[in-house]
């Protein structure tokens, strides 16, 4: 679970009223049913110029997912890692001509209850993603959000490679400050650029007691 997974469309959706996809609708449009944090959907098919076969004129039909992914490479280098990629910036979907599928407002809200991120055409801009949601189909919360999903995963990366230097080092007051002293300021710089309200790091005896201690564990909350 150290990263996400970007999902098109494999074939042109079908539409009757409005898109009221559920588990079922999710794995027959995009191959994978719907409920994990870590997956995220696309939906809008680009047709491209084929810039392999200069000779001919057909276009090529390729599902978003790729482009999307794209999307998240460039909000990691104009952005943050956790921004959102969706929008007229970042969330530019390049080398398109048209779209296999336009969909109206009835269409993209149930996209959006589906957990589903549309690509659509914006005056002056082009075609973007524009939605921010992950597949999770639990109950509301910041699991649902793509960006949120960003952050932790930008988190447990960044921890997880500091706290690599403390593999089978004795559980003492001093390790437990040296770590405390090391996940702070990470959390700190997201905090200060606005995308956290507020955490805490809790690694000393209340979470690290003599038991955790002499079973050669460290445990950090």
């Amino acid at each position: 679970q150290d990263c996400l997974a970007f999902l098109g469309n494999y074939k042109t959706i079908s539409l009757t009223a409005g898109y009221t996809a559920g588990s079922t609708g999710h794995f027959g449009d995009f191959g994978v049913t719907a409920g994990s944090e870590y997956v995220c959907y696309f939906v809008g098919r680009k047709n491209s110029i084929n810039d392999v076969i200069t000779s001919s004129t057909a276009l090529i039909t390729t599902n978003t997912g790729a482009d999307a992914a794209g999307c998240l490479a460039r909000t990691f280098r104009i952005a943050k890692p956790w921004s959102i990629i969706a929008g007229t910036v970042r969330g530019r979907v390049l080398s398109t001509v048209n779209l296999d599928q336009t969909f109206d407002d009835t269409t993209l809200l149930g996209f959006a209850a589906a957990k589903v991120n549309p690509i659509q055409a914006i005056t002056n801009s082009g075609f973007c993603v524009m939605g921010n949601k992950t597949g999770y189909t639990g109950a509301s919360s910041g699991l649902n959000r793509l960006d949120t999903m960003n952050m932790v995963i930008y988190i447990k990366k960044q921890i997880n490679t500091q706290l690599n230097q403390f593999l089978f080092t004795p559980n003492t007051t001093d390790t437990r400050l040296s770590i405390s002293n090391i996940i702070n300021p990470i959390l700190a710089k997201i905090k200060t650029s606005g995308s956290l309200v507020s955490y805490s790091v809790v690694c000393d005896e209340t979470n690290n007691t003599p038991t955790v201690v002499s079973n050669g564990q460290l445990v950090v909350d």
